[in-house]
């Protein structure tokens, strides 16, 4: 089920996650312990999958399909996890969201 509201102003709560390098220079993220609205999340704040299957309300699995998929575009991967940048999804919710239903012909 997709949301029925604009996703920029959506009220469901997320742990931040900020992309910091370590002292080589290798990808790091810290995640805050408190969750906040995904509404009051910076563009540069990072989501995971658990994340935006929670936000659409689909599994996981989903995002990790529409990832395989190429219609959305992770920012950085670390370890098996994908992360995406709150700007970056705002734009495929616009532009790319797959439509809900099976697809034409099945």
């Amino acid at each position: 089920m997709y949301l029925q509201t604009a996703l920029s102003q959506c009220r469901t709560p997320v742990r931040r996650k900020i992309d910091m390098p370590d002292a080589w220079g290798r990808p790091r993220v810290r995640v805050e312990a408190k969750e906040k609205p995904f509404s009051r999340l910076s563009a540069t704040d990072l989501l995971d999958t658990a994340d935006i299957g929670l936000l659409y309300g689909v599994a996981p699995r989903t995002v990790y399909r529409w990832v395989a998929e190429r219609n959305l575009k992770a920012h950085i991967k670390v370890g098996r996890e994908y992360l995406f940048r709150k700007c970056d999804l705002l734009y495929w919710d616009e532009n790319y969201r797959p439509a809900m239903g099976r697809p034409l012909g099945s």
